[in-house]
């Protein structure tokens, strides 16, 4: 058996797979959808979303609190604004007798927009998914036996805010307590003409960064770490473009960059012009100071002078980009007021803020020289039936559901097999559709593994030349000719005994899709014609005249070369 077919047998076990988890994942989100259960648990989403520590700062809550009665609006709780948008703490105090059983916090309507809620100084659930109903588990061990203190940190981004249908909490005995009625609360703060944090795009409902995902936000915010060993790259820049791939690559990512401030005396502003595809946060030396869900929308983040550093500081940028091409879409440039005693606001800042910025205020460009990498990669799956129609209509079924919590495998085994009464009927249905699937996709890989050999075999036929399209004309150019391909930017350039090419394509792609094994890469930037070589001298190889050094992770490739 030679190494081809061996590896051929690996690849195509390791594709099946991959495609039969991938069914069995699908197959148990359906089992989870045939359930009646209107109130999903997310519960165990207990990470806190940066947005709460931005808007509920210890300084910003005073000890005066007011009464309202919930459920209810809360557009009108603001003698200012006739529809107040903005953050409240929401305070109530609950009798608890029974204490040895645990109960779920319930909003049977929803909250809208976003909350995290407390018991006893314990986070029980938060979500960012306005008006979805809201059910949350309280431990017994958190419990006291009579007073005990919910605390609700709610916050309004835009258009109707408050709290609908009935809110109560449910023993595991199935006893009820209702907490309706009079709650406390106090007015943290209200949103500013220049506060576009976490706001939200129509276009745009999903925002993985407000899923519970380890993103690293402290480590990869932070002054102090190490970025070296991640790559570089300039703005504006696509995703795709950076990891030199032909199709979307969706996923989440880091950005950081260094810069030098000497005025420590005024605020500045970070200024995307044409903004950031999809969602973003926006950390100053670790701290948070912005961030969005829209991508079509200019990004201006306020950086305070307190979080300032004389000489070094660092700008961190955290990106989820779900479809299409995804990235940061203008230069970045940092503005400084000329105004000491006029510094930005976050408080309120008239129209023209903007247009007297670029006018009136020092303008520098930050856009080169960023660090990046990436720590989630995200697939887009569709369900096609035989007539080539979604089996979910126009919508797309990801990894994660829509309200971002995270999928436990092994916990929805055991909450649908055990706790839910599903019938017999619709375990035969899901269990042939999954048989039927895995069959179609062991057979479409064969096909298509087989289909892929047999080109692989019709394209192995040397031929003594190749076609490159330079200066919008396909050319003929002999490989005896050629001397050496060397990257340009987005361009490669072949050069010739008589005449140098242009070539619109990355050096990766060119060699994949053009060269053969006539042709060997002796660095990231240079590839060789075998035949031309003259000389290998230690570190360096010679082409006539011509001498070129080899990289470091191409020196075995070239010896094994060599010994041949």
């Amino acid at each position: 058996m030679d190494f081809n077919y061996k590896m051929e047998r690996f690849y195509l076990k390791a594709a099946i797979k991959y495609k039969i988890y991938l069914i069995i994942y699908m197959g148990f989100l359906l089992l989870i959808s045939c359930v009646d259960n209107p109130i999903s648990d997310v519960s165990d989403q207990n990470e806190l979303s940066p947005i709460f520590n931005y808007y509920f700062q210890k300084e910003k809550i005073d000890s005066v609190f007011h009464q309202i009665n919930l459920p209810g609006s809360i557009d009108f709780i603001s003698d200012k604004y006739k529809d107040f948008n903005g953050s409240i703490l929401f305070r109530k105090t609950i009798d608890i007798r029974d204490i040895d059983s645990n109960y779920n916090f319930i909003v049977e309507g929803g909250i809208d927009d976003y909350d995290a809620t407390y018991l006893n100084g314990h986070l029980i659930g938060t979500t960012l998914l306005y008006n979805s109903p809201r059910k949350y588990t309280i431990p017994k061990e958190i419990l006291k036996y009579g007073e005990n203190i919910f605390e609700i940190k709610f916050h309004d981004d835009s258009g109707f805010g408050g709290f609908k249908g009935r809110m109560y909490l449910k023993s595991e005995n199935g006893n009820i307590i209702s907490i309706s009625g009079t709650w406390e609360y106090n007015i943290v703060g209200y949103k500013g003409l220049d506060d576009i944090l976490f706001s939200n795009n129509p276009n745009l409902s999903i925002n993985p960064l407000t899923w519970n995902l380890e993103l690293k936000r402290n480590l990869y915010s932070s002054y102090e770490f190490d970025d070296f060993f991640w790559e570089s790259t300039d703005m504006p820049v696509f995703i795709k473009d950076i990891y030199n791939t032909e199709t979307d690559l969706n996923g989440i990512f880091w950005f950081r960059k260094e810069i030098i401030i000497k005025d420590i005396e005024r605020d500045y502003m970070i200024f995307i012009p044409k903004g950031i595809d999809d969602s973003d946060e926006v950390y100053f030396n670790g701290t948070l100071v912005g961030g969005a869900n829209c991508f079509n929308c200019s990004r201006s983040y306020v950086v305070k002078k307190e979080l300032l550093k004389k000489g070094k500081n660092i700008v961190a940028i955290l990106i989820s980009d779900t479809n299409g091409d995804g990235g940061i879409l203008s230069p970045i440039l940092l503005y400084a007021t000329n105004r000491k005693t006029n510094s930005f606001s976050n408080n309120s800042l008239p129209p023209t803020f903007l247009n007297s910025i670029v006018s009136d205020d020092k303008s520098t460009s930050i856009s080169e020289g960023w660090k990046y990498k990436q720590i989630y990669d995200f697939q887009n799956i569709s369900i096609l039936t035989a007539s080539n129609k979604s089996v979910f209509y126009d919508e797309e079924f990801l990894y994660f559901l829509p309200n971002g919590s995270r999928i436990d495998v092994n916990n929805i085994i055991s909450k649908s097999l055990v706790d839910n009464s599903l019938s017999i009927l619709s375990f035969i249905l899901i269990f042939f559709l999954m048989i039927i699937t895995a069959l179609g996709t062991i057979n479409y890989k064969l096909l298509r593994k087989r289909k892929g050999k047999q080109l692989k075999e019709s394209n192995s036929e040397k031929e003594n030349f190749i076609f490159v399209r330079s200066d919008r004309l396909n050319v003929k150019v002999l490989k005896v000719d050629i001397l050496f391909v060397k990257a340009e930017k987005d361009y490669v350039k072949l050069v010739t005994a008589k005449k140098n090419y242009l070539i619109r394509k990355n050096l990766k792609t060119f060699n994949e899709d053009i060269l053969d094994d006539s042709f060997i890469r002796i660095s990231r930037s240079i590839i060789i014609n075998i035949d031309q070589i003259t000389l290998v001298d230690r570190n360096m190889v010679y082409l006539s005249d011509l001498r070129f050094k080899i990289g470091l992770n191409y020196v075995e490739s070239l010896n094994k070369l060599m010994k041949k």
